[in-house]
């Protein structure tokens, strides 16, 4: 069985649960209550994990909300109008793991890219709050997810109990924790000694949970959520060549991506593969006619030539690859007359920030081995 096969078995074992009496009681009374959503048949059933079973980011929450994942039956979706889901979301987008910005129900075209959302318990809660057997009784479920997340390498703990959740997973996991524990605060990143799982112990970083209890008070800020997941896509990506890119169409952005060679294991994964397989979805074809590519620097032969195939219009690129280049420094694929589509070519935009950016990560690199 694969991974991905197990994560979706495993989605089955946590949907069938019933363990826990009261939270069976209150994840049916919310459904039927005066203050349920009109025209919503609602979930009522525990919420499995979602995401990227490629993940290298993996974020830890405490529970579905009432009128949430618990309505819509996907992890962090439809807190309307303004709860975590909303927060979280658009943390995500603007960091690039997720392709849209919003989270309303289960069929809204919403891909993580590169993390996966968990909860430490999978049915909500009356008054938010479970208790300690009702964490007891999911707790299975979340080692059992860790262990299917093999590239998992930074855990983003959205509050104080989500934290010591994962604290008590790498302990259960025989990961060597400092005693006393380190404390709860937002913005702290722990990293642990040893190895968990045959991989090095992913770090955590610690935010406060973006409830409206905090957002609406101040406590937690849009700037604040962003600072942490910036953070962890530094952690996530740490050896990755720091090329993105962006495809958009109508003036709009239908796809991002960004190296993930050495995380996927994949020769193939480079920045522009990726964001193109991400577009055709989202448009559902597989010619991108229309569409403009922008890419930090210029694309190989193996991307260039997928620009091609693809049928993009337009491509836009920053620094110049003198030595694997293949549309302007090597060959010129993409302006070839021989195939059957040419694609408009705007090279060397933000060439020397974007060359600046590169010569620093392989000057970092350098240093560390």
């Amino acid at each position: 069985m694969g991974p991905v096969d197990a994560l979706e078995r495993l989605s089955q074992d946590i949907v069938a649960c019933r363990k826990c009496p009261r939270l069976v009681a209150y994840r049916k009374a919310v459904a039927r209550g005066a203050r349920a959503r009109p025209g919503w048949t609602y979930w009522a059933k525990p919420v499995p994990g979602f995401g990227d079973p490629q993940a290298r980011l993996l974020v830890v929450g405490l529970a579905p909300a009432a009128h949430g994942a618990n309505r819509t039956g996907r992890m962090f979706t439809g807190d309307l109008p303004n709860g975590a889901s909303v927060w979280l979301v658009r943390a995500l987008y603007r960091a690039g793991f997720a392709n849209q910005p919003t989270s309303l129900h289960r069929e809204d075209g919403l891909h993580l890219l590169d993390a996966y959302l968990t909860a430490a318990v999978r049915c909500a809660p009356p008054q938010n709050r479970p208790l300690g057997e009702e964490f007891d009784a999911c707790f299975p479920f979340l080692e059992r997810e860790f262990r299917l997340l093999p590239r998992v390498r930074v855990v983003v703990a959205l509050g104080q109990v989500a934290y010591h959740t994962v604290l008590r997973l790498y302990a259960r996991l025989g990961v060597p924790l400092p005693r006393p524990r380190p404390p709860f605060t937002h913005g702290a990143l722990y990293r642990f000694e040893g190895h968990v799982l045959g991989r090095s112990v992913p770090p955590v970083l610690c935010t406060f949970h973006p409830s409206r209890q905090n957002t609406n008070t101040g406590r937690l800020t849009e700037r604040m959520l962003d600072r942490i997941f910036g953070r962890a896509r530094q952690a996530a990506a740490y050896g990755e060549v720091p090329v993105g890119c962006v495809v958009a169409r109508e003036g709009r952005i239908i796809a991002r991506a960004h190296d993930r060679r050495e995380g996927l294991g994949d020769p193939t994964a480079h920045a522009e593969i990726l964001a193109i397989r991400e577009a055709a979805r989202f448009v559902g074809s597989w010619r991108l006619e229309g569409c403009t590519l922008a890419v930090t620097i210029e694309p190989c032969a193996m991307c260039a030539g997928a620009i091609v195939l693809a049928r993009v219009a337009r491509l836009v690129y920053g620094a110049p690859s003198p030595k694997s280049g293949a549309v302007r420094s090597l060959f010129r694929i993409c302006e070839d007359p021989r195939l059957n589509h040419r694609v408009e070519v705007v090279p060397g935009v933000l060439a020397e920030e974007a060359a600046r950016l590169l010569q620093a990560f392989f000057d970092d690199l350098r240093r560390l081995r």
